[in-house]
């Protein structure tokens, strides 16, 4: 089993996810005012998925389309016990000088 805290979500579009690649596609199901930030929920497949979003980005509508870039999780499971981070995030294309 993981733990998705919603501090590691990233929630956005296209263009201000910065690997697209590792990302998943998502529907706005949710947003809450939450003092300095946005709380998004985000339906990805069968799963209810929460973020933060800065008030300084373009607000989300529920019904919205947009990309979830889940950082990194806690899981815990057997041998397997804390963060593991995400491993699509690693160049696809590095540049080595």
């Amino acid at each position: 089993a993981v733990l998705v805290r919603p501090e590691f979500v990233e929630i956005g579009t296209s263009d201000e996810i910065r690997y697209v690649h590792a990302s998943e596609t998502g529907i706005v199901r949710n947003v809450g005012f939450r003092g300095r930030h946005w709380l998004v929920e985000v339906q990805v497949g069968p799963h209810l998925l929460s973020g933060y979003r800065s008030m300084e980005q373009q607000p989300l509508q529920v019904g919205d389309q947009v990309r979830v870039l889940i950082h990194r999780v806690y899981a815990f499971h057997g041998e397997v016990r804390g963060m593991v981070e995400n491993a699509g995030k690693s160049d696809p294309m590095p540049v080595h000088i």
